[in-house]
């Protein structure tokens, strides 16, 4: 039981740890608005991911890889929302982080609705599920273990990502590379994105 946890650990921190697009709008939201004003966007987040699991635990992740009309409304509701969120981050003023302008921070329904359409969060959760999934006796004991421990796992590193980007903010808040630098971490966002729908479009490894 021991080297299936660890083996599973290991599966969700490449999986979960690696820069897809919830990741980096994390780091860029604490980079841009700090880890305080971020905290309800991460929280969103984590929400999301617990129901990528128990979507993909009920068999609508394979649904949804079959195509149709529900995947092409999630893969535009996906790209929606990532542009929307990538705007937020890249307009927002250099002084957010002041509480001085009305300038709002992504909230939980952005961070819930981005993981619930974020192409990569169901082939992650599907790989882990059918890969690392843990030995327990019946299945469904297994899909519940696994899940838990992979959302907890997956809360410490979005986490990390957030308060990551956080100890970026004196440069985001610089007047001189603030601007361009929000612009940047919101277009590899969006690169983050278009690899992740090609990589799922081919049935390729989770970018």
């Amino acid at each position: 039981m021991t080297e299936a946890v660890l083996l599973l650990f290991g599966a969700t921190l490449a999986v979960l740890g690696s820069p897809g697009p919830a990741p980096l709008a994390l780091a860029a939201t604490g980079a841009s608005f700090g880890p305080r004003r971020g905290l309800p966007f991460f929280f969103g987040v984590l929400i999301g991911l617990a129901g990528v699991a128990v979507l993909t635990a009920l068999g609508v992740a394979a649904l949804l890889r079959r195509g149709g009309p529900l995947s092409a409304v999630l893969l535009a509701l996906s790209l929606g929302y990532f542009v929307y969120v990538a705007y937020k981050i890249a307009s927002a003023p250099l002084n957010v982080r002041d509480g001085t302008t009305s300038s709002a921070a992504p909230t939980v329904m952005d961070g819930l609705v981005l993981n619930l359409t974020n192409p990569k969060a169901y082939a992650a959760i599907a790989a882990l599920y059918a890969g690392f999934g843990l030995p327990f006796s019946p299945a469904w004991l297994s899909v519940v273990v696994t899940g838990g421990l992979v959302l907890l796992i997956g809360a410490v590193i979005d986490a990390a990502w957030l308060f990551g980007g956080g100890a970026l903010a004196p440069l985001f808040a610089n007047p001189r590379v603030g601007r361009p630098l929000r612009i940047g971490m919101a277009a590899f966002m969006l690169l983050a994105v278009g690899a992740s729908l090609w990589f799922a479009a081919a049935g390729g490894a989770v970018p």
